[in-house]
């Protein structure tokens, strides 16, 4: 099953005041809502994690977690084509598509848009994986010295 264009759009005027810059807008509050699936940190707009069976999303996968579970290896474009786990043979029943975002000017407002396809490319992870990439990425964020991204939470 395929998902294309998961869209999430936010509009506003593209001459906001200093006052209005402050104030979160539609994308940052969509953003502050979905949660990193192994830290329970805010994702932000780095992967969705999305449920193929029912095509919903079920949290986000942040930099730091990721970067902690695969390396740098999802940057520079590690893809699995099919249906299977990117670490066994069985169903990929969940999808990790990365956010993409662009803006367009449209009648004096900026429209940011960010979405995601989930294509036969698309790294697929099966239960198992998945709850062991929680595990592995929950366990290293508790060895002292171990680097992970502050922000605001």
């Amino acid at each position: 099953m395929e998902f294309s264009n998961r869209t999430r759009t936010g509009t506003h005027d593209s001459h906001r005041t200093e006052h209005d810059a402050t104030r979160p807008g539609p994308m940052e509050e969509a953003a502050a809502v979905m949660r990193c699936i192994v830290c329970g940190h805010r994702a932000g707009y780095n992967r969705a994690v999305v449920d193929l069976a029912t095509g919903s999303e079920v949290g986000g996968l942040c930099v730091g977690c990721e970067c902690t579970a695969f390396g740098v290896s999802l940057l520079f474009g590690f893809r699995l084509s099919g249906s299977n786990c990117a670490f066994c043979e069985r169903d990929g029943h969940y999808a990790i598509p990365s956010w993409r975002a662009r803006t367009v000017e449209t009648g004096g407002k900026t429209v940011s848009t960010v979405e995601y396809d989930v294509t036969e490319v698309t790294v697929r992870l099966c239960d198992e994986h998945l709850e062991r990439l929680k595990r592995v990425a929950a366990a290293h964020a508790r060895v002292p010295g171990s680097v992970r991204p502050s922000g605001p939470e």
